[in-house]
């Protein structure tokens, strides 16, 4: 999806919105159930779940804002 990610859309969210939420529910789980053994894969995975989506969802804001600048200047 990197690849194409001008051409996706929609998509990047429908991909964005549930890893965020997984990240939403690692603290939940860590209320209820406390921290699990590894605790380094626990806060390893909960920071990915938390910075990925916004990678994702700047990387294709920045795709549309150059495809756009490039439209602009080819006009």
């Amino acid at each position: 999806m990197a690849a194409t990610i001008r051409r996706q859309g929609v998509l990047v969210y429908f991909l964005a919105v549930p890893i965020f939420r997984g990240g939403i529910g690692r603290p939940n789980s860590l209320t209820r159930n406390g921290l699990p053994s590894p605790v380094g894969v626990f806060l390893a995975s909960a920071l990915l779940e938390f910075a990925l989506p916004v990678v994702i969802v700047w990387a294709h804001s920045a795709a549309l804002r150059s495809r756009s600048r490039r439209v602009a200047a080819a006009a």
